[in-house]
């Protein structure tokens, strides 16, 4: 009998034990997407992943496997970890690919080790973004002050021109908008062109004027999967907060919201997270847990008694609307 660990992630990291007897086999073949139990097949709902070469299990396929129930109870914030009468004889040890003997490290979920990768491998292609207005006031009118700011995504490098991804209500009305670099620098950026449907804008800067940056990688919103791990990246509450991380989960995909413009109602695709999504949020990177930009966050549900709400643009959806605005300057419908 020996003792066989799995990691677990919901909001925290943590580690769970159950007793086993050691000889039967269990190998992930990535090849083909196949979980062997004594080298017969085994169906299973999800596929195992190869990433920085480390093999992640579903934690519950194994745990089924193994004859115990794991369940989350939301009411309690808790894990409930059930044993199943199990089958006489049945003895089980981890095999993972390319090893021909029984596993010498527990099966482990490690998805906190993975948002960390995650983060550095994306946190620098997240950067601020400063609306500028007129005062309006009596004695210099025309004298330009910050009237809001968001977060923006380094989108694409196009020879010494670079193009950064935001919101709409970001730099709506601005004057002049300012992007503030991992750095903390500030440089200007000209407004190519926006969507208020999408709530997205395009903004570019001069490649050269770029420090400490990197280019988003761009992942696959269609792929996303409900309950898989969400990570936000921006500046909520301002530039002082810069670069903020959250993480939660995928709670929901092609969820749609509703927006009104001019009088007329429409519907918005939305990915919604429970990643922290607050004020300054807006237009950074919501990230999957390889670090590939998925999302466009968006907004968040501000009302008394919810919490953990928020929204982003998938980037599917928002790769057409900025290819238009690149072409044209505006959004072709």
């Amino acid at each position: 009998m020996r003792k066989v660990s799995f990691g677990f992630i919901l909001g925290i990291v943590l580690s769970i034990s159950v007793n086993v007897q050691a000889n039967t086999e269990i190998m992930a073949r990535l090849a083909d997407f196949k979980l062997l139990l004594n080298g017969n097949s085994v169906q299973v709902e999800n596929t195992p992943l190869l990433y920085n070469g480390r093999t992640y299990l579903p934690v519950r396929e194994i745990s089924n496997i193994l004859g115990y129930d794991i369940d989350y109870i939301e009411a309690t914030k808790s894990i409930m970890i059930q044993d199943r009468p199990a089958q006489q004889g049945t003895n089980t040890t981890v095999l993972l690919p390319g090893q021909s003997s029984p596993a010498q490290a527990p099966v482990y979920l490690d998805v906190h080790s993975a948002i960390i990768e995650a983060v550095d491998k994306a946190k620098h292609s997240v950067v601020g973004v400063v609306n500028m207005q007129p005062t309006g006031g009596r004695i210099n009118p025309n004298e330009l002050r910050e009237a809001g700011s968001g977060s923006g995504v380094i989108y694409r490098a196009e020879d010494n021109r670079t193009i950064i991804i935001t919101n709409h209500h970001v730099i709506e009305r601005a004057s002049r908008i300012y992007v503030t670099l991992p750095t903390g620098e500030q440089i200007i950026a000209r407004l190519i062109g926006s969507d208020q449907l999408t709530d997205l804008a395009v903004l570019e800067v001069t490649s050269s004027d770029l420090k400490g940056t990197t280019l988003a990688v761009i992942g696959n919103s269609a792929a996303l999967r409900q309950g898989e791990p969400a990570i936000a990246i921006g500046n909520p509450l301002g530039q002082r907060l810069a670069q903020t991380v959250t993480a939660g989960i995928i709670s929901g995909t092609q969820r749609f919201l509703p927006v009104t413009i001019n009088g007329a109602r429409h519907e918005v695709e939305v990915i919604q997270t429970d990643a922290a999504i607050n004020p300054g949020n807006s237009g950074g990177a919501l990230l999957n847990i390889r670090g590939e930009l998925i999302g466009i966050n968006s907004a968040k549900i501000a009302m008394t008694g919810v919490e953990g709400i928020g929204f982003a643009i998938p980037i599917n959806k928002a790769q057409p609307i900025i290819s238009d605005i690149l072409t044209h300057g505006r959004v072709i419908r």
